[in-house]
């Protein structure tokens, strides 16, 4: 759990150094929905002190990544499955919107951008490498929505995207969803290239 945290703490306060950490941990399925997280336990890991492990896991908290239990320990957010319905279905409204914004902006540099990542996602997937797909698909997306112009929507979707996507690796791990999601960035990309916003 302390792989590369000392490098980073030389270069931003510890506290966030830490949160980032325990962040990417949570967003990723590191630290699974549920599970504890003892304050003293991770700073023993990392080697550092319970106090910015504790404000790390209170900025968590906030963002609904943790919840505080008794004892004074904190636990991975854990969401029903109506939550998980209502964060998608938030989704799915605010993506459209950036898709169809971003359409209808989109250069030669994006379509470019995006066929290189779609073409990696297309390599990952025939591979097996999960972790590096779903991190292209993401990348996919971004490119999409930079090209929306909205800087606020991007944040929303990201807000929303990072509470969601340690449930969507579960359900990823099944090559045919994979394979499907594939094929809908691909039929994205040719939406975006004909400037076909609804499409996208």
């Amino acid at each position: 759990m302390n792989d590369g945290i000392e490098a980073g703490i030389r270069h931003v306060s510890k506290e966030q150094a830490i949160y980032e950490h325990l962040r990417q941990a949570i967003i990723s399925g590191a630290l699974q929905p549920g599970q504890r997280v003892l304050p003293s336990e991770v700073a023993r890991r990392l080697r550092v002190s319970s106090m910015p492990v504790r404000n790390a896991l209170m900025r968590l908290e906030a963002e609904q990544l943790v919840t505080r239990a008794p004892h004074r320990e904190f636990v991975v957010r854990q969401y029903s499955a109506i939550e998980i319905r209502e964060l998608y279905a938030i989704r799915a409204t605010l993506e459209g919107l950036a898709g169809r914004l971003g359409a209808r902006r989109v250069n030669a540099d994006a379509l470019r951008e995006a066929r290189a990542t779609l073409s990696r996602a297309e390599q990952h997937l025939a591979r097996g490498e999960f972790r590096a797909l779903m991190d292209a698909n993401r990348e996919f997306h971004e490119c999409i929505y930079r090209q929306a112009g909205n800087g606020q929507l991007r944040e929303l979707i990201r807000a929303l995207r990072d509470k969601a996507d340690r449930y969507r690796a579960m359900y990823a791990a099944i090559r045919e969803i994979r394979e499907d999601t594939v094929q809908e960035h691909r039929e994205i990309l040719a939406a975006l290239e004909r400037g076909d916003a609804e499409g996208v």
